[in-house]
């Protein structure tokens, strides 16, 4: 009862660099902003918005806010959903 979400990974052969590229494009077509070279160290939800840690390779982590979070970390999805929802 207390679950109210699911997620799968499932695995294939696919171009997965041209994958990458094709969907970051799109997603910048509709507004969204595109890092490289970053990670993702902290997620929380507040007020029904997430709110992200960002850490590039070469500067100071920062903070950005998002109505939605994609959690593509493919067999990392687990780390990152850690950092999510902490303790599950």
């Amino acid at each position: 009862d207390r679950l109210t979400q699911g997620f799968e990974y499932s695995d294939c052969w696919v171009e997965d660099s041209r994958m990458v590229v094709l969907n970051a494009m799109d997603a910048r077509e509709r507004g969204a902003r595109i890092e490289t070279r970053t990670a993702c160290t902290a997620l929380k939800r507040r007020d029904g918005l997430w709110s992200a840690t960002i850490e590039p390779l070469d500067g100071t982590p920062y903070t950005v806010t998002a109505r939605a979070v994609v959690n593509a970390a493919g067999p990392w999805v687990d780390r990152l959903l850690g950092r999510a929802i902490p303790g599950e």
